[in-house]
C-alpha cells in the first residue's frame, strides 16, 4: 500500500489540496489521512484501533502513526464552515462542502489511473437522508432527524461530495453541482 502512495504522488497530492499544516506540528495532513487508510486497511472501524496500528508498525521507520486524539483534531482543523441559503419561499437550507477534499478525491482517481481524460464514462448524482440524533440535524422528508448528503460518482467513484441538513432535497440545486464535480 505504501508503495502505491508513493506512486501517486499522495504526500504531494494532499499537500497541493489541502494546504500545508504549521512546520511546528509533528504529522502532515498526509501522515493523517495515512493514519486513516491503514486503519481501514487492518479491519479498524474506530478511531481507537490506531493503537494496534502503531504496534504493528513501532519499528517501521518511515510511518508516521499518530494517535487518535491527533486525528480527532486535524479532522477539527479542516473543518469547514457552513453557509446558509434562504430560498424564494424562506427556506433556509443549510450546505457544507470541502472544496480541497473534493479536488482530491478527483485527484486521487485520476493519478491512480482509475479515470482518465479519454476513456467515457457515467455519472451518477445521488443523496441519501441519513437520520442521528446531532444537535445541527434538520427534519427530513421522511419525517425524522438528519442530513442529507449528496455524492456525485463517476462510474462508482466519487468525485463531489456535498452535506446538507435533512430539510435539503436530492435534487437542490442539483445542475450547480453536476457542474461543480466536472
Amino acid at each position: 500500500m505504501e508503495s502505491d502512495f508513493k506512486k501517486i504522488g499522495f504526500t504531494d497530492l494532499i499537500t497541493s489540496c489541502l494546504g500545508v499544516r504549521s512546520l511546528t506540528e509533528v504529522y502532515s495532513y498526509s501522515d493523517i489521512i495515512r493514519t486513516i487508510f491503514y486503519i481501514h486497511a487492518i479491519g479498524g472501524d474506530v478511531l481507537d484501533d490506531v493503537k494496534i496500528l502503531q504496534e504493528q508498525l513501532k519499528d517501521h521507520p518511515d510511518m508516521a502513526v499518530c494517535s487518535a486524539d491527533t486525528i480527532e483534531y486535524v479532522i477539527q482543523e479542516l473543518k469547514q464552515s457552513s453557509r446558509l441559503v434562504v430560498t424564494d419561499k424562506k427556506v433556509t437550507h443549510t450546505i457544507n462542502e470541502h472544496a480541497g477534499f473534493n479536488r482530491l478525491i478527483t485527484a486521487m482517481c485520476k493519478r491512480s489511473g482509475l479515470l482518465n481524460t479519454t476513456d467515457t464514462y457515467t455519472m451518477d448524482h445521488d443523496g441519501r437522508s441519513v437520520e442521528n440524533t446531532k444537535p445541527d440535524n434538520a427534519r427530513t422528508y421522511k419525517q425524522t432527524e438528519g442530513y442529507y448528503p449528496v455524492i456525485c460518482s463517476v462510474n462508482k467513484l466519487p468525485v463531489y461530495m456535498q452535506n446538507r441538513k435533512g430539510n435539503t432535497p436530492e435534487g437542490y440545486n442539483q445542475l450547480a453541482i453536476i457542474q461543480k464535480a466536472f
